[in-house]
């Protein structure tokens, strides 16, 4: 799909199907801002200072890198970015990607002027890159299909965490009712799953120090600071301060 793709901003449309296709923990996504693009990916609920996952983080922003090596001229130009310190060998860096990367960014990912998305790719052919997006379509669709619907919503919600009901049975194109009942069956409900992903995603902000618990609030979906307190102490035993200051 990406090597037939007309341009980059075609192929960006993988984007989409990378945590269906990898792992659904992973979060990528495309930022745009005074005249640079940036593709940036962060794994949801996981601890950012960890080694483990700053090397899995590692590995995907290499493999980004190396895909735009390929679809790319040598004349095309992307910085690297990494969220995490350079360490004490960053020569190997350089070694890997063929570039030492930002270290201490913002983000992970590459940054890269706006006008590269619009460069064309040597190989593109726009029949053989339709029928490989329906492919990998169809297969997303058949691997969805084939999971448990909690799973299904618990993905959906961990996207969307203050979707109502009605939101997410829509996006599911399955009547509330029908969607209440294969809950049920699958021994847990809507509520349930709401408050296991908001649980999980308050536990990814606070581990941001940059964060304050008002914001978090607001990110996921409740009216104030003190509701969402008493919800995270109903699910942890503990405030979302005091839970910040216990793990870090």
């Amino acid at each position: 799909f990406l090597s037939t793709s007309p341009t980059l901003e075609g192929a960006a449309k993988i984007i989409e199907w990378l945590p269906a296709l990898l792992v659904p923990e992973f979060r990528f996504s495309v930022q745009t801002s005074a005249g640079h693009v940036a593709f940036q990916v962060d794994i949801e609920g996981a601890d950012s200072s960890s080694t483990a996952v700053q090397g899995v983080t590692d590995t995907v922003v290499a493999c980004a890198v190396l895909f735009m090596r390929k679809l790319l001229p040598e004349q095309a130009q992307f910085e690297i970015h990494l969220a995490h310190p350079a360490g004490t060998q960053p020569q190997v860096y350089s070694q890997a990607l063929g570039q030492l990367p930002r270290f201490n960014s913002s983000f992970n990912g590459l940054l890269m002027p706006q006008a590269e998305l619009y460069r064309p790719i040597a190989g593109k052919s726009g029949r053989v890159n339709a029928m490989t997006a329906l492919v990998i379509e169809n297969t997303i669709r058949s691997m969805e299909s084939s999971r448990k619907l909690s799973d299904q919503v618990l993905k959906l919600l961990s996207r969307q965490p203050a979707a109502t009901v009605d939101e997410i049975s829509a996006l599911l194109d399955m009547p509330v009712r029908t969607l209440q009942r294969r809950l049920q069956e699958e021994n847990t409900s809507f509520q349930s799953l709401m408050n296991e992903a908001q649980c999980s995603l308050a536990k990814h902000y606070l581990a941001n120090p940059q964060l304050d618990v008002e914001s978090i609030a607001l990110k996921l979906g409740f009216s104030d600071r003190h509701s969402f307190t008493r919800a995270f102490k109903r699910w942890t035993g503990s405030t979302p301060s005091a839970w910040r200051q216990a793990s870090t």
